[in-house]
């Protein structure tokens, strides 16, 4: 098994052949740490493998585009030197959507430098998309710190949120793990209640810290949720997304030509709850004459796979032409693309 994913991960590595740097053993590059990290842990399986194969695909997809893509060379490289994880979902992202466009069939160019642009120029429909990911700190990441602390003792920590934060500040992440790890020291099993502030307001958390060794389990990280209620925290998924409308950087890159705004929400707490079309409901909301974009899509990635789920609106108080040039990009997406 081990040897056939290996064998899947080099091929996909192949087929990336100039967008990575040349050799494993050269620069840390985040493609190439995922795969050491997971091979180190021995996790190295069909997650790694799917997850490679399906960055190698959308690259191969735009290598065979013909004629070459204007500004395709400046993604290229930029892949080359992504520094970090966050680079590289960002990267990833430009390149499912530009996928997305290749094959609806929607005629573009990547935006860029010596004016701002949108990262993509429909350049046929006076159009631009821009496109962003919202990413926070939170529940996941003091998961992953807590599970390195106990990773080698007979532990059980169970952390009780009242309701769901989207954001744990990272000061505050050190708080709690200091507590934590406190409390082991001490050999204490006590329960600790922390308020943690959020730009929507205070949540509490409840950290339990058991002996696991009477059951017979490895030690893990166990989080539950007491409110079975979600509308505080849909509520702050919908203002982290809408935030990025606001951005200014975007707000200037569109101010060249009419603009779709994108947004990835797979890092936003619990927005992967929503069915597309629920979140399409949602965004129609948001489409008011103070809207400053043509309009706005919303995308979700599966690791596993290059597709993308979306949802697409568009804003009727926009001008009457882009609206139409709008529409007819957006239909050839509904019609010819699948994720």
């Amino acid at each position: 098994m081990s040897e056939a994913i290996e064998q899947r991960i080099q091929v996909a590595l192949d087929h990336m052949d100039g967008w990575l740097p040349g050799s494993t053993a050269g620069p840390k590059h985040p493609v190439f740490e995922w795969i050491a990290q997971d091979r180190a842990a021995n996790r190295l399986d069909n997650f790694t493998a799917s997850g490679i194969e399906s960055l190698a695909e959308m690259t191969t997809t735009l290598d065979f585009v013909d004629p070459p893509i204007a500004g395709i060379a400046s993604v290229r490289h930029r892949l080359r030197i992504a520094s970090d994880e966050n680079e590289l979902w960002n990267i990833r992202l430009e390149l499912a959507v530009a996928r997305m466009l290749v094959l609806a069939g929607v005629a573009f160019r990547f935006g860029g430098p010596p004016n701002p642009e949108p990262d993509f120029v429909v350049e046929g429909a006076g159009l631009g998309i821009e496109v962003t990911r919202r990413d926070y700190d939170g529940v996941d990441d003091l998961v992953q710190v807590l599970s390195h602390l106990v990773d080698s003792l007979p532990l059980i920590v169970t952390l009780t949120f009242d309701n769901y934060p989207l954001q744990i500040r990272q000061a505050k992440r050190r708080e709690i793990m200091t507590l934590i790890a406190d409390a082991i020291a001490k050999g204490e099993r006590i329960e600790t209640i922390h308020e943690i502030d959020t730009f929507t307001g205070p949540f509490v958390l409840t950290v339990d810290v058991s002996d696991a060794s009477d059951m017979g389990e490895d030690s893990k990280v166990r989080v539950e949720v007491e409110s079975p209620a979600l509308a505080r925290t849909m509520e702050q998924v919908e203002l982290a997304i809408l935030s990025k409308t606001r951005d200014a950087q975007k707000l200037e890159q569109a101010r060249s030509m009419p603009t779709i705004i994108v947004v990835e929400s797979s890092d936003v707490g619990y927005a992967w709850m929503r069915s597309m079309a629920t979140w399409e409901a949602v965004l129609r909301t948001w489409m008011t004459p103070e809207f400053p974009f043509l309009g706005i899509g919303l995308v979700q990635r599966n690791i596993l796979v290059p597709g993308l789920g979306y949802a697409f609106v568009l804003n009727p108080h926009a001008d009457a032409s882009a609206l139409a040039r709008g529409a007819t990009v957006l239909a050839q997406i509904a019609a010819n693309y699948s994720p």
